[in-house]
């Protein structure tokens, strides 16, 4: 009885063994013959990587596969919730990011988006061409397009404003409508609410730098050091027309300092070259003769002419008019006897 049991149970696994094993190789051989698995097929290889996207992550796409666009990639929970079939272009990388953005009513929104960052432009609607890098940068912006958030929580509270770049930590917080702003370091720019402003500073407190774009004005909240680089000469610039007019301030060597008007200092020309077509100039600077000022005229334009002393104070207190001193004021050409020296 015991053999004939033991018997038994080897008859009924062999009988199992070959049961399922000609049901796998059936099912295996069916399927893959079947209309549902050639249904399944088309809509992974032909609808959901039609024109090269990715989508991996829990709870995306929400919409049916086919209609989320083409050319995106999608990566994070929710991450691309809303997007239609003519939201084209969009990366969206992390927990909701780019939640909302839909095709909207024209043919350009809510295309070319790159979002990565938790919740980062979750409330993008219609926006388009922006990229925002960070956890809740760009959180707000529901048709603010072509803006550049970098930092996380830059551009948190933007919705509409346009052609923005922020770079840093809760940089441009609280701008919610400007438009072609910079915003430079960590929560610069964090209470600006207007447009066309330049900040540049790593506190979020008074910026160093300070612009207006509209304005034409730059503000520098500090001390400047200015260098030539090596090029032997440090420059700059002043005219009211950006043209070659104006005046310079130019230093070349240690102990060297000049402001000179209707001509520019090269030092490869070996002088003073004329700009203003007055053929007139003035220099007034310190070197090793002490401070001096010179003029000429008739100089034309892009020419070297030499140029001739005026007024000379030497490192000793003493003054000379037309001539280097040597007296505590010295006449070229004549002068007063004791205190006042001839020439």
């Amino acid at each position: 009885m015991v053999a004939s049991v033991g018997m038994r149970e080897v008859v009924k696994e062999a009988v199992r063994e070959a049961v399922e094993g000609t049901v796998r190789e059936y099912l295996t051989t069916e399927w893959l013959k079947s209309d549902s698995y050639k249904e399944l097929t088309k809509v992974l290889t032909t609808e959901v990587t039609k024109g090269g996207g990715t989508i991996i992550g829990q709870g995306i796409p929400a919409q049916p596969l086919g209609l989320e666009g083409s050319s995106n990639t999608l990566y994070g929970s929710g991450a691309g919730n809303s997007l239609g079939d003519d939201d084209d272009g969009a990366t969206f990388i992390g927990y909701r990011a780019g939640y909302n953005t839909n095709d909207g009513t024209e043919a350009y929104h809510g295309k070319n988006n790159t979002f990565v960052g938790n919740r980062g432009g979750y409330s993008n609607t219609t926006g388009y061409s922006n990229t925002f890098l960070g956890g809740y940068a760009g959180y707000s912006n529901t048709t603010g397009n072509s803006n550049i958030f970098l930092g996380g929580s830059a551009g948190r509270d933007n919705t509409t404003g346009n052609y923005n770049t922020f770079l840093g930590i809760d940089a441009g917080y609280l701008n919610t409508a400007g438009n072609n702003n910079v915003f430079l370091g960590y929560g610069a720019g964090f209470n600006e609410t207007g447009s066309w402003r330049l900040y540049i500073e790593p506190t979020g407190g008074t910026p160093l730098i300070y612009g207006e774009f509209d304005n034409n004005l730059l503000r520098i909240n500090g001390s400047g050091h200015f260098s030539g680089l090596g090029v032997s000469k440090s420059q700059l610039h002043f005219s009211l027309s950006n043209t070659d007019t104006g005046g310079w301030v130019t230093s070349v060597a240690d102990n060297n300092f000049w402001l000179s008007s209707g001509a520019m200092w090269n030092q490869s020309a070996g002088g003073w070259v004329q700009k203003s077509p007055d053929g007139m100039a003035v220099m007034a600077g310190s070197g090793p003769s002490g401070y001096r000022v010179i003029t000429r005229s008739g100089c034309a334009v892009g020419s070297v002419c030499a140029p001739v002393t005026r007024l000379t104070v030497d490192y000793s207190g003493n003054v000379g008019l037309g001539i280097a001193p040597a007296h505590p004021l010295h006449l070229a050409g004549g002068g007063i006897l004791g205190w006042v020296e001839l020439g």
